[in-house]
């Protein structure tokens, strides 16, 4: 029920990361009737390394909700409300990839 629902890569006027910064950013969305958890899946901006970035232990989505992940390479910035990815989304062009593990290998799976 989960899936990649919008992505800013060039963030001028939008919303702000937890310091107060325009950063790029991706929006997943929860369509299912219970919270889901993003432990075991993973973003890419590159289909030949689909593990590159690990949801933290604990993130997950609420119930038909979203969650917005700053792909500003800042994983450090990262706290309880505001991720940060390990990559920068490239201003134009590009790729972006949820996955999943399923049998112990990486699965595209939006």
């Amino acid at each position: 029920p989960v899936w990649l629902n919008e992505l800013q890569p060039l963030n001028f006027s939008g919303p702000v990361d937890n310091l107060g910064e325009h950063e790029p950013w991706i929006e997943l969305y929860n369509a299912g009737v219970s919270p889901f958890s993003l432990e075991g899946y993973y973003l890419t901006d590159t289909y030949t390394n689909l593990m590159k970035w690990a949801f933290p232990a604990g993130a997950s989505i609420p119930a038909g909700g979203f969650t917005l992940v700053w792909c500003d390479n800042e994983p450090g910035e990262t706290t309880a409300s505001a991720i940060h990815a390990n990559f920068r989304l490239a201003a134009s062009g590009g790729n972006v990839g949820l996955v999943r593990l399923t049998n112990g290998a990486p699965q595209l799976v939006d």
